[in-house]
């Protein structure tokens, strides 16, 4: 959920503070959350390491020259003992155990992965493959068995992907069965069984990070680039297609180019990039095809004869028109997931993208999911742009990223995936159901799980039943249904000391009854969001980003929980101006409106005349809707005189509107002194002294609150409607000369 309103920012500053300059504005352009960061010319030291480190590694990420950085998998040095051979360094999580796996009905091999008070082993067993994890002093099943049948006698390779959380067996391609289990920060790897396992190395496993554009000289051998062509012609086009496109210059243009596939026969044309390791990614391409262009991406490429994909077909296609399609090609052999209506038109350029995790496979045109199946198979392997039919297609502005999503229907039972506390649960094959008296939860995830938005069906009987969030922490959060003679909905959090719950906030709701209701929890940077038929409740908790997710009852009957469904928000992308829109010298047309330095206006130009225009004032030119952040380092504390003013929300022609936030500080004094004002009258003052002469400050709008916070400490939050009872409007920076 997003609360959208008009925003605008202002700087202020006192004699030793000047505006920022040119060179120090970075800004995130996503619908939202909005980012701004700022300093003053006295940081342009401090932050000149960090900009030459930013547009370095943008470089890096444009340059062709060579593959994502990756540590290869490298042959483990190894010891034997009387339990079976052992790695002898330890593995640092998340990483990847890849060999050989021999199979047979009298197979019996265990793959070992322990570490102190920690142990998990993959059992072999005639044929069936199972994680089993040590729990309360027992080794218990962690996750359903699978069979590995389709593998044959014959050694094939396999791979067990190990991150915080969950384990995943991959033998011939396929996934063969999942674990879960938290995971210390590294763990030792061992196993047993003569022969059945053998060649083990160890794959570190990181982020997954690649962006091309294709910004290079054509190339007709393709050396030396991230792209393996693996079926079909591909090379280096120029998008434009006049007679006059051969004599552009790449350096006059800001990409003249764009990667173009056609078929050679009736296959399809493939290009991959990336490593055999990849899993749980989102691949992305700008994509423009002709009339009979069948186009498409690839994630999970293993050979050309398994890998999954989406195609989609022009409206006017002579052949099977008007389809985006999810198809599965395992062993040669395609398979239709799931298609609707839907074409492309030719000639137009559209954002495609295709995304793998937790056994789904998405398809987004846009930004918008327009497709999704849920799909077990393959789990790994590289990502890919693909074309069929004829006249071939253009790819531009390819970008793969980590993409992870939580999805449980409770159709298929996994032993472990839900750790519970307390209560009897049992899985009906649609939903986990609950009895217990007093309260009980069944955690997932990781306890370092970033902000997300989680969604969950409920139906039955409780006092109090929802979705517990940062589960198992020192200080979870609750967002429930509590019935009773005024059902209500409500955010609480857990008191460390007393164990006792605090309710936040609340609204009037419907009880839960015999039919489902969707509740839906949404965790920002601090800020819960919940949401019931209609009805929604915020809080601003500090300590709260996220964490692992359970599901929550009290004194519940036959409470009976499904389709849960958990998205991660992804962080706001910096945006970037190029040398030529900031080189006004030779670009003088662009001073008005590319530069970043006209990001702010002065005080008598955003209002002139206006009441509340100070001299040495600066105004943000846009407008800021909904979360956003003023971000910037305060050097200097403790060995100068400052006063440093921001105004969120707050409009140029009205004096004292918003938000203003002033920080004060002398020299031979450690502490920054804080005041708040909301419509010029004071709501707060705060003291905070930082651990060095730098500190880290973040004024922040997130929903309905305002926050406040030095390095990784929130000072101050306050709900919006207690600091003013008129409507806020925006924020700007000012300062005693205009930036530079």
């Amino acid at each position: 959920m997003r609360v959208l309103i008009t925003n605008r920012l202002c700087w202020c500053s006192g004699p030793t503070v000047h505006p920022p300059a040119e060179e120090e504005f970075t800004t995130t352009n996503c619908p939202a959350p909005y980012r701004l960061r700022i300093s003053g010319p006295a940081l342009i030291s401090a932050l000149a390491a960090l900009l030459i480190l930013a547009f370095g590694a943008a470089a890096l990420a444009a340059d062709p020259a060579a593959k994502p950085a990756a540590k290869p998998a490298a042959k483990a040095t190894v010891s034997t003992t009387a339990g079976g051979q052992w790695i002898e360094e330890p593995a640092d999580i998340p990483y990847a155990v890849t060999g050989a796996l021999a199979t047979g009905k009298n197979t019996v091999a265990t793959l070992r992965l322990e570490a102190e008070g920690s142990k998990v082993v993959l059992k072999i067993d005639n044929g069936q493959a199972q994680f089993l994890a040590l729990v309360n002093g027992k080794m218990v099943p962690v996750g359903a068995a699978g069979k590995l049948a389709h593998l044959g006698t014959d050694p094939h390779p396999f791979t067990v992907d190990r991150t915080r959380w969950e384990l995943t067996c991959i033998a011939g391609g396929q996934i063969v069965c999942r674990g879960y289990s938290l995971a210390p920060e590294s763990e030792k790897v061992g196993w047993d069984g003569g022969a059945a396992l053998g060649d083990l190395r160890v794959q570190p496993l990181g982020k997954i990070e690649f962006v091309d554009d294709f910004t290079r000289v054509a190339d007709a051998s393709n050396t030396g680039s991230t792209w393996d062509n693996v079926h079909g012609k591909w090379g280096q086009k120029a998008l434009r297609e006049d007679v006059q496109a051969a004599a552009m210059d790449a350096s006059k243009s800001t990409n003249p180019f764009s990667y173009f596939g056609e078929p050679t026969d009736t296959a399809p044309a493939i290009a991959v990039t990336g490593y055999w390791f990849w899993r749980d990614y989102m691949m992305a391409s700008a994509v423009r095809g002709f009339p009979d262009t069948v186009m498409g991406l690839v994630v999970c490429y293993q050979s050309l004869t398994n890998y999954l994909a989406v195609e989609w077909h022009s409206k006017i296609a002579a052949d099977d028109p008007d389809v985006l399609r999810l198809i599965a090609v395992e062993n040669g052999k395609p398979r239709v997931l799931k298609e609707i209506k839907g074409g492309f038109l030719p000639g137009m350029w559209y954002r495609l993208g295709l995304g793998y995790s937790d056994g789904h496979l998405a398809a987004f045109v846009d930004g918008v999911n327009r497709l999704s199946v849920a799909i077990d198979a393959m789990g790994q392997g590289q990502a890919g742009i693909m074309t069929s039919g004829t006249g071939g297609a253009y790819f531009d502005d390819v970008s793969v990223d980590d993409w992870t999503i939580f999805r449980d229907d409770f159709s298929t039972p996994q032993p472990g995936r839900w750790a519970a506390d307390r209560g009897n649960w049992t899985t009906t094959g649609t939903a986990m159901s609950l009895n217990c008296s007093g309260e009980a939860y069944a955690a997932a995830g990781e306890p370092e799980w970033p902000n997300y938005l989680a969604a969950v069906s409920l139906k039955g009987t409780a006092s109090s039943a929802g979705l517990l969030v940062d589960a198992g922490s020192a200080h979870p959060v609750l967002i429930a249904v509590r019935s009773g003679g005024a059902p209500s909905l409500a955010i609480l959090s857990r008191d460390a000391s007393t164990k006792s719950w605090q309710e936040l906030v609340s609204a009037p709701c419907s009880a839960l009854s015999s039919k489902p209701a969707r509740l839906s929890v949404h965790v920002e940077d601090g800020l819960v969001v919940g949401s019931l038929g209609g009805v929604s409740v915020q809080a601003f908790v500090p300590t709260c980003h996220g964490g692992r997710l359970a599901l929550y009852g009290r004194d519940a009957r036959s409470l009976a929980f499904s389709n849960v469904a958990l998205d991660f928000i992804a962080p706001p992308k910096t945006s970037h101006t190029t040398k030529e829109f900031t080189n006004t010298d030779r670009h003088f047309e662009m001073v008005e409106w590319a530069s970043r330095r006209h990001m702010w206006v002065a005080a008598s130009l955003a209002a002139p005349g206006a009441e509340g225009s100070v001299a040495g004032q600066w105004w943000s030119k846009g407008d800021y809707r909904g979360h956003y952040d003023v971000d910037f380092p305060l050097t200097g504390v403790g060995t100068r005189d400052f006063t440093l003013t921001l105004v969120l929300d707050g409009d140029p022609t009205a004096r004292d509107s918003g938000i203003t936030i002033t920080l004060a500080g002398k020299k031979d004094q450690k502490s920054i002194h804080f005041t708040v004002k909301a419509a010029g009258k004071m709501v707060a003052e705060k003291d905070c002294t930082p651990e060095g002469a730098e500190a880290h400050i973040q004024c922040s709008r997130l929903g309905e609150f305002i926050a406040i916070s030095v390095g990784e400490d929130c000072i101050f939050h306050q709900r919006l409607s207690a600091l003013s009872a008129a409507p806020l409007a925006a924020v700007r920076p000012t300062g005693e000369e205009k930036p530079k």
